[in-house]
């Protein structure tokens, strides 16, 4: 008789005009503290993903100058070496000292060689004697230029590298050339600095879209098979990134990287160099905390 009763009133109750008013405030006052909400979040997406950008645009004009200078630096290096007598009069006792001094203090270059006229290193750091005539930057220092080379595999040490060449005169006379051999590593090491978060990275690639710094990730490229053996100058990146690059242009965006994870990032195309420089970190990292702020709003308002 008392649960009949119940029943009836909370169905009275159901239909009055008193919870139908409940509900309309309910309505009224929690969806648009929810409406709130989610636009709050959605303005701080926007707020992040501008700063975001901003960030990786800075970083990228920052790399960009530092990478052209160090190049800069590289060639200035070798004109010093050129300005020299000794250099120029290819006198194999001296050149050799003065070659191996300067490698050892510096610290920077792989090997330093100076080639004759026939394209034949002369006098050499490591010692190997090795034909470089068909190589662009024999082919052009010759002709009186200074010339950086695109990335290219050593014949020396196999590794990848940037050859730093200018001619060497003597008298008016452009007698041989004498070149500077810098490893990837180099510029890798320093990428590596950069603090793009867990999930971030950056990298070089050539004008075809080949690798010539490590990729973070580069196991899990072999896993799949996408790597065999050697992946600089053999992988190429194929992204949203690496095709702009490819293009020529720069700029930022949001794309899905080489593993196909969504991230945020730059592509800077390097033309004194002919390399491009992508940076990216993980969408899903650089958004986590908004994420969870929203998730959080869509179960406290379902709860209530």
């Amino acid at each position: 008789m008392e649960k009949s009763l119940l029943k009836k009133n909370q169905i009275k109750f159901r239909n009055s005009i008193q919870a139908r008013l409940l509900v309309i405030m309910f309505l009224i006052v929690f969806i648009p503290l929810l409406g709130m909400q989610v636009l709050s979040t959605l303005q701080s997406l926007y707020s992040l993903t501008s700063e975001v950008e901003s960030a990786f645009t800075n970083s990228s004009t920052s790399q960009n100058r530092y990478i052209l200078d160090w190049a800069d630096e590289r060639m200035q290096d070798m004109k010093t070496l050129a300005a020299m007598p000794e250099i120029q009069t290819f006198d194999p006792e001296k050149a050799q000292g003065i070659i191996e001094k300067y490698r050892n203090d510096w610290g920077i270059f792989e090997s330093i060689a100076m080639v004759g006229k026939n394209g034949i290193t002369e006098i050499n750091t490591d010692q190997k004697v090795i034909d470089v005539r068909d190589r662009a930057y024999f082919v052009e220092a010759i002709t009186g230029k200074d010339f950086i080379s695109e990335p290219v595999i050593s014949k020396g040490t196999g590794n990848v590298i940037l050859v730093f060449a200018t001619p060497l005169v003597s008298n008016g006379q452009t007698v041989g050339i004498i070149i500077g051999n810098v490893s990837f590593n180099q510029i890798g090491s320093i990428l590596a600095e950069q603090d793009l978060g867990e999930t971030g990275e950056a990298y070089l690639i050539n004008k075809e879209g080949l690798l010539v710094t490590p990729l973070k990730y580069e196991e899990e490229l072999r896993a799949t098979g996408a790597i065999e053996e050697q992946s600089l100058l053999t992988y190429k990146v194929d992204t949203y990134a690496s095709q702009q690059i490819l293009a020529g242009n720069s700029g930022i965006g949001r794309f899905s990287n080489y593993l196909g994870k969504d991230v945020l990032g730059s592509y800077t195309w390097i033309p004194d160099l002919k390399i491009g420089l992508i940076q990216e970190q993980e969408a899903g990292e650089i958004f986590a905390a908004t994420y969870r702020n929203l998730t959080y709003t869509v179960i406290l308002f379902l709860v209530v």
